[in-house]
């Protein structure tokens, strides 16, 4: 009987929404910041790479991973955050978005957490926002912490959705290095 009941709600109302979604919860500094658990591929210790001349300075550079070479965004760059203290080991999370990958560089991961759909407070969509604005999704309560919740594509997007083009790393300028760095 309660089968048939939901059946049918569920066929008057459409499909039911889920109440929350899970969070993969990070830190940079002091500040907590979340990622949607479905743009994460992997957390991984950092390894070798290369930087990239001429690219955004938020572009740390690029690696190996498994036979594919993805860019490496160091977020405390990407958010004009202090660098961090000497001994901290930054982690790798490469995050998938828009069929992109890329390794975000982070200070440590926490937990994945879900966050009530209606918990999370979205912030004004304005095309004139900065760079940092555009990259965050909303914002939420998490225990008795604030966690900033970031869109995986817009830190991606390079530096014609943002940035200060003139924030370049010294070398041979490459246009276009988004598109050879970013994998399809």
């Amino acid at each position: 009987m309660i089968e048939t009941w939901q059946g049918a709600r569920e066929q008057a109302d459409g499909p039911e929404q889920p109440a929350a979604a899970q969070y993969l919860c990070f830190w940079l500094g002091t500040q907590s910041y979340a990622l949607p658990v479905g743009e994460v591929r992997e957390i991984r210790a950092m390894g070798s790479w290369c930087s990239l001349p001429g690219s955004p300075a938020w572009v740390l550079g690029a690696m190996n991973l498994r036979g594919l070479v993805i860019p490496l965004i160091d977020l405390r760059i990407r958010f004009s955050i202090a660098p961090a203290a000497p001994g901290v080991a930054p982690v790798l999370i490469v995050a998938t978005a828009g069929g992109k990958l890329a390794g975000l560089v982070v200070d440590g991961v926490m937990d994945v957490a879900d966050i009530a759909h209606e918990a999370l407070r979205h912030g004004p969509e304005d095309e004139a926002a900065s760079v940092e604005a555009r990259c965050v999704t909303g914002v939420a309560s998490l225990g008795d912490s604030v966690v900033i919740v970031l869109d995986a594509a817009a830190l991606m997007s390079g530096p014609a959705a943002g940035g200060d083009e003139s924030e370049r790393r010294p070398g041979v300028d490459r246009e276009g290095v988004s598109d050879v760095a970013m994998v399809r």
